[in-house]
């Protein structure tokens, strides 16, 4: 066997852990827990089998650095058959709201409608089981960790509430390192870069009032323009320059030349109506 069909066989493996490490589904029609140990087996078994190879080829540093792996895929097998993150406290307390196109999640996910276009589901954290893991949460999930989807929903608007990051456009390019700290710079148009701390799946902080609010004081504004950047993140920018600009244009032209499709929130820009709550699409 070459070392390449070696490689390949750990990569597998390594994949196939990863894939189980924090799913739900159903088993005999009812709902259940898939992960680790149950979703893992299949592929773990594969270690044997490279270590049997591995012993064949008499090859030292390639079974060095197979056992290394091997290693490393049993203690990650090992925290994930202790680790579950799908149980009511784990979803009470890190559930979030996230942001996503209209029917690209699957039919058994917690879903709502919040604009034209747009949809929202909640993330659970799943960082026990695999760092910076986390995974979609579906009615099945709620059922095995008894949770109403009420209280889902309740619990993630209160967490997503809590962790959020409202920064100018021009502070978020000094932090990223693209402007000199101490550069002063006037913003032509006030310009207000919209997501959670960790920025990532941050486009739902968004849909919070209390969030809405912030901006309207920021902007001085009570109806404002949002720029759906990514799944990650929106823009807020006063209205009259969502009236004055192409914004939905803009947006397209972004999404097809800096998004990875799979990140893409809509093509269209949106108004905030203060009065109503509701964001509607810039005709």
């Amino acid at each position: 066997m070459t070392k390449k069909e070696i490689a390949t066989m750990v990569a597998e493996t390594i994949n196939g852990l990863e894939a189980g490490m924090a799913m739900v589904g159903e088993k005999d029609g009812q709902p259940s827990v898939i992960i680790g140990k149950e979703s893992v087996r299949p592929s773990f078994n594969v270690t044997d089998d490279i270590a049997n190879h591995v012993n064949a080829c008499k090859n030292e540093d390639v079974y060095v650095a197979l056992a290394e792996v091997a290693a490393d895929m049993r203690a990650q097998y090992n925290a994930a058959s202790k680790a579950n993150p799908v149980t009511r406290e784990n979803i009470l307390k890190t559930a979030k709201v996230c942001l996503r196109r209209t029917g690209s999640g699957r039919e058994t996910d917690v879903t709502k409608p919040f604009a034209q276009g747009i949809e929202k589901y909640i993330r659970v954290d799943a960082s026990d089981v695999q760092e910076n893991c986390s995974f979609i949460l579906t009615n099945a999930a709620c059922k095995v960790a008894e949770v109403s989807i009420e209280e889902a929903w309740l619990s993630a608007a209160a967490n997503t509430s809590a962790d959020v990051s409202i920064m100018s456009i021009v502070d978020v390019l000094k932090t990223e390192g693209l402007l000199p700290a101490d550069m002063e710079v006037e913003d032509p148009v006030p310009m207000l870069v919209v997501t959670n701390v960790a920025a990532s799946f941050g486009a739902g902080v968004i849909t919070s009032e209390h969030v809405a609010k912030r901006i309207e004081q920021m902007l001085g504004e009570s109806n404002f323009a949002m720029i759906p950047s990514s799944i990650h993140e929106v823009i807020a920018v006063p209205l009259d320059m969502a009236l004055t600009n192409s914004l939905s244009d803009f947006v397209k032209e972004v999404n097809q030349s800096n998004v990875k499709e799979k990140e893409q929130l809509s093509d269209v820009a949106y108004v905030y109506n203060a009065a109503l709550g509701e964001f509607r699409p810039i005709a």
